[in-house]
């Protein structure tokens, strides 16, 4: 019988991971969902446990079950994986201020991306993985590297996407779906740029009724 293929990695950022955690789906980090494995890298986990505003926030991320859950899904890479990431990360980090420099002279608006950002667009790169991010500075990048056939994650979506994706496969409800969005309007500081519309056109239903 023939072996079945292995996942293939996506990788969550920081306030991905934070957005869909006021879900009721767990265990959620390591799961595979259509063929893809969810993962985020220990440094972001690291970059929310040193943020005091955040952890606050979401003081119930920092204790069982999801604290535990969060641990489990940090990427773990081999040694040549390492140095092929660690080699990218260089070259990126120019790349990525050029490029930010450049929209905003544009009227964009976009902040700079972070260290752990960097790491992540690398590592994506090297793993040929998909990204899920709300930023757009990185999610404008990333497109704009797929767009000129450079090396890229193999594709960028957000938060909503990737909700939609684990409500059409089962691993949640539509109705708790929903009460994950009010959650992030409740919370405010959850909510993506164009929410909304994004909203509406994955679900077919106004976010108004949330």
């Amino acid at each position: 019988m023939p072996k079945a293929p292995s996942p293939r990695i996506l990788l969550l950022d920081t306030n991905c991971f934070l957005r869909l955690y006021c879900s009721p789906v767990l265990p959620l980090l390591g799961q595979v969902v259509r063929g893809y494995r969810l993962l985020t890298l220990a440094s972001l986990i690291d970059e929310f446990k040193a943020n005091s505003r955040l952890g606050q926030i979401f003081s119930q991320f920092a204790i069982p079950p999801r604290s535990v859950d969060l641990e489990q899904g940090a990427l773990r890479l081999t040694q040549p994986k390492k140095r092929l990431v660690e080699a990218q990360r260089g070259p990126l980090a120019v790349y990525a201020r050029l490029f930010v420099q450049h929209r905003n002279t544009r009227g964009a608006r976009l902040t700079p991306l972070s260290c752990e950002d960097t790491e992540l667009l690398a590592t994506g790169i090297v793993l040929r993985g998909v990204i899920a991010t709300d930023e757009k500075a990185l999610t404008e990048l990333i497109r704009d590297l797929i767009a000129a056939g450079e090396e890229a994650p193999q594709a960028c979506i957000d938060s909503l996407t990737l909700l939609h994706l684990l409500e059409q496969h089962g691993r949640l409800s539509s109705q708790q779906r929903r009460d994950t969005v009010s959650t992030w309007v409740r919370m405010e500081t959850l909510l993506p740029a164009g929410w909304r519309r994004r909203y509406l056109e994955l679900f077919g239903e106004s976010a108004e009724a949330l």
